[in-house]
């Protein structure tokens, strides 16, 4: 599939900009406490739920065991652009700026269910390699503040006019060799009520990881 870069070097700055960062968040999402069982999907994937009081949304947790090379699919991972061809619900995905372990993209989303707007978000993800022990990675993410890559945001916001910003969004994905899980907390914007599109989340949370191991094993 072919990639656009119509964006590219739009906002870009030598300067890192802000990131609605919550440490807390991510530290909330890496803790092992709090996690109740939602569901068993058929992949073999484990979907795990907790609440995130300081959002007031809850968050949701995916656990794969892998039967993949961890590397390869944390590469996959790591290759934001070529998230496009990994997912049939991206229209874009494109990568703004970029330096040692942090990039800044931004996604476009389809609709992910009836009466639900598009969506894209503009998020920094950083990328820790053999964390705390070798073959452990981790590409966390958190939302981009609203004063970055304005010429960016006019852009999107002119090619999709009745898309959704994604303004509130922090996650992870990390691997073993072993096993993927994949974390995310998101407040959906627009009309859509948080819970509904929680539910989305969590129902649609196994076929988004899988994805990825799919795509590897097609290879």
């Amino acid at each position: 599939m072919q990639r656009r870069h119509f964006l590219a070097g739009l906002g870009a700055t030598a300067l890192l900009p802000r990131v609605v960062y919550a440490g807390s968040v991510q530290d909330l999402l890496d803790d092992d406490a709090g996690w109740t069982h939602v569901s068993d999907h058929a992949s073999g994937t484990v979907v795990y739920t907790k609440d995130v009081p300081s959002l007031g949304i809850p968050a949701f947790k995916g656990v794969y065991p892998l039967d993949v090379d961890a590397e390869a699919l944390f590469a996959l991972i790591c290759d934001l652009e070529g998230h496009i061809d990994v997912s049939d619900q991206l229209l874009e995905s494109q990568v703004m700026f970029a330096k040692g372990t942090i990039s800044d993209f931004y996604q476009v989303m389809k609709s992910p269910g009836a009466f639900i707007s598009q969506r894209y978000w503009l998020n920094r993800s950083t990328t820790l390699r053999d964390h705390g022990a070798p073959g452990h990675h981790k590409r966390r993410w958190d939302a981009l503040t609203m004063d970055k890559y304005s010429k960016v945001r006019a852009v999107l916001a002119e090619n999709y006019p009745d898309a959704v910003l994604v303004e509130t969004t922090h996650g992870s994905w990390e691997v073993t060799p072993t096993e993927l899980t994949y974390r995310t907390v998101s407040h959906p914007g627009g009309n859509v009520p948080a819970g509904v599109y929680a539910t989305l989340t969590g129902k649609t949370m196994p076929d988004n990881m899988m994805n990825f191991v799919n795509h590897l094993k097609a290879g």
